[in-house]
């Protein structure tokens, strides 16, 4: 098993209190890994709800039915942008 460093718990406790932006980070396969309480107001899901869920609930159903979601995602991986 993996230990976090204090600088890893330190940065992941900062992300998660902020507030006034939504800050979450996405696994390779688009689902929600972390998730803030920015994102929180932003979104509505509480950390419970979102994290392990796919991403592409964010995006409404017809650009779910369009594969818009996994484009996007295949384009971040290719690019390492978002």
């Amino acid at each position: 098993m993996r230990t976090e460093s204090l600088t890893d718990i330190a940065y992941r406790h900062f992300v998660e209190s902020v507030k006034d932006y939504a800050i979450y980070m996405l696994n390779i396969d688009g689902t929600v890994a972390t998730w803030n309480e920015g994102a929180l107001r932003a979104k509505g899901y509480l950390r419970e709800e979102i994290v392990g869920q796919s991403f592409g609930v964010f995006y409404s159903e017809a650009e779910q039915k369009n594969g818009l979601p996994e484009r996007n995602l295949n384009i971040a991986l290719k690019t390492r942008e978002v």
